[in-house]
């Protein structure tokens, strides 16, 4: 059995209040980005789950289902300690009934750790307006994982699929 590509470490620290922006590419190879509003993992298939709101994400939405990789930073505004992970062979699922909870709690989560940093906790439901929110799921295999916090190791690459 092949090693995972992120190590439980990388797991565990994916579950703090990160910001998590997803980006892609259109098929005139614009790019195009939006927030996350939650994350999963599936260690059994090594799918990650990424859901978007898609009243913002839709550019990013629309450039995934024409075949477009992705590329994911998850970064933690108290450290800037960042982690990119590129996948491809993403799918475009609708959102599980409890979507809406799941992005409720993340943006909670998030404004907390913002409000730590004197932030105003508002700043986080402005981002997100879960309320309002249509959610829509990102399923895709990870194929790349690359520091990315700034400093000398940016961009250096910590582990890679086999093709």
């Amino acid at each position: 059995m092949e090693a995972p590509l992120l190590s439980d470490e990388q797991l565990a620290w994916l579950g703090r209040p990160l910001s998590i922006v997803v980006a892609a590419r259109d098929p005139s190879h614009a790019p195009c980005l939006t927030r996350a509003i939650g994350w999963g993992f599936d260690r059994a298939s090594g799918r990650m789950h990424l859901m978007l709101d898609r009243r913002f994400g839709l550019p990013v939405l629309d450039a995934l289902e024409c075949g477009s990789g992705l590329a994911v930073v998850f970064s933690e505004p108290a450290s800037h300690r960042t982690l990119q992970i590129k996948g491809d062979a993403a799918r475009v699922i609708g959102a599980a009934p409890q979507a809406l909870a799941a992005a409720a709690a993340y943006a909670a989560a998030f404004g907390s750790g913002l409000a730590a940093l004197g932030y105003d906790a508002t700043l986080a439901a402005g981002l997100f307006d879960v309320e309002r929110a249509e959610p829509m799921c990102v399923e895709f295999t990870p194929r790349a994982v690359f520091e990315q916090t700034p400093g000398p190791r940016a961009g250096r690459m910590l582990a890679e699929a086999p093709r």
